[in-house]
């Protein structure tokens, strides 16, 4: 699988990797429906087939994705969320880019903390960031680490110090 077969859409506050999106909403698009409760459940079955799906989270799910392919057939603009934390992870995909993004996403889930992660692997995306060496990390557009996979807990604490300063 490549990045190509993968999209980034809101679920809830957070963003979410959903495989097979494009596929799907071409699928669909071939497809007549009665009403929408009935795309609603095609669309989240399909997603269930490639990508876990909470049972807590169907719902969230099941309206994104819906939202997110009237946005695919030209319906609706595509929507942005304000207020999250903003964290990009630069690296074109050794193990010590992929680790940090392993470990962001890990310190999210256990904290609960809602945030946009989007790991950029393009290095002419990644120039532009004017860094000379990855992994790196960026948090609300601060550069965090360049050159080396931090600790665990030096990622937490920058993303606690974010949170605090968002919350007041």
């Amino acid at each position: 699988m490549n990045n190509q077969d993968e999209k980034m859409v809101y679920i809830g506050k957070g963003k979410i990797n959903i495989i097979g999106l494009k596929e799907i909403f071409e699928e669909a698009k071939k497809k007549s429906f009665t009403n929408e409760s009935e795309l609603k459940d095609f669309l989240l079955k399909k997603v269930e087939e490639k990508n876990y799906v909470a049972e807590s989270a169907e719902q969230e799910y099941r309206d994104s994705i819906y939202h997110e392919f009237r946005v695919y057939t030209g319906e609706l603009k595509e929507r942005k969320i304000t207020g999250l934390i903003e964290i990009k992870i630069l690296g074109k995909g050794c193990a010590s880019c992929n680790r940090l993004e392993e470990l962001t996403k890990e310190i999210l889930f256990e904290s609960g903390i809602a945030a946009d992660v989007e790991h950029i692997r393009d290095l002419a995306e990644i120039a532009r960031y004017g860094l000379i060496s990855t992994p790196a990390l960026i948090i609300n557009r601060k550069v965090k680490a360049s050159g080396r996979l931090p600790a665990k807990k030096d990622i937490e604490r920058w993303i606690k110090e974010v949170t605090v300063k968002e919350d007041f």
